[in-house]
């Protein structure tokens, strides 16, 4: 408990110097959620990539974009960085608190605006609120909230720095977008549904099934991701 304390002091050093970040971050969220807002009666009939994309891009990779430059990786010859870790690397801070501080600032940067999202498109959404009562839809968002914990974790997992050259890396990236686009472009062709609608027919018919698979999922991501974490602060070269 004492390094969680010890890791929110940490993490409020940056957190204080990211407030234009959050205020883009908050900007583009609304944006996700005034498209996903008035595309869902559309989408819920004719399951489309758009709101799929979105959802997929809210719950991994948005909320890295809006960070301040000096706190996001950056390119070294052999892979890539994160300054703010190099620097902590250099003071006499445990490599607990280093991740744990990293963990509150990805989940502040995250959790926030990802319950807007949420929230509000059932609010402001007449057939989502005539499919499902508030009770089930509250299942939906515990399973977008955990595949930000075990999928998004991956991102998190990143401030720790990479060995992967540049060059590999945009490849991989390249690579892993085409492969989730075609992923999600099968699954509408395929069944009928895209993978928005599919969470949302798991919470409606299995709510309790479908929770406690997703919060066992966000458990394991959790451990996962913070053992990974853990090995890359002790193995990777940050000279």
């Amino acid at each position: 408990m004492e390094n969680w304390k010890k890791a929110f002091e940490l993490s409020l050093l940056e957190l204080k110097e990211s407030t234009t970040g959050f205020f883009i971050l908050l900007f583009f969220y609304l944006i996700i959620t005034l498209y996903t807002i008035f595309s869902f009666p559309s989408y819920l009939e004719n399951n489309f990539l758009g709101v799929d994309s979105l959802f997929i891009i809210a719950f991994t990779v948005a909320p890295l974009w809006s960070r301040p430059k000096v706190f996001q990786m950056q390119t070294k010859q052999n892979g890539y960085i994160v300054p703010s870790v190099v620097m902590l690397q250099h003071l006499p801070i445990p490599k607990d608190v280093i991740i744990k501080s990293r963990i509150i600032i990805h989940y502040v940067y995250t959790i926030p605006v990802q319950f807007i999202l949420l929230l509000s498109l059932y609010l402001f959404s007449g057939p989502l609120q005539d499919m499902m009562t508030f009770g089930t839809y509250i299942v939906f968002m515990i399973i977008w909230f955990s595949f930000g914990i075990y999928v998004g974790g991956m991102f998190l997992a990143s401030d720790m720095g990479d060995r992967t050259p540049p060059f590999k890396a945009i490849v991989y990236t390249i690579i892993t977008i085409i492969l989730a686009i075609f992923l999600m472009a099968s699954m509408i062709i395929l069944t009928g549904f895209g993978i928005v609608h599919w969470t949302l027919i798991f919470a409606q018919k299995w709510p309790l099934v479908s929770a406690m698979i997703s919060i066992g999922l966000a458990i394991l991501g959790y451990v996962y991701w913070y053992r990974y974490m853990k090995k890359q602060l002790r193995t990777l070269d940050y000279m």
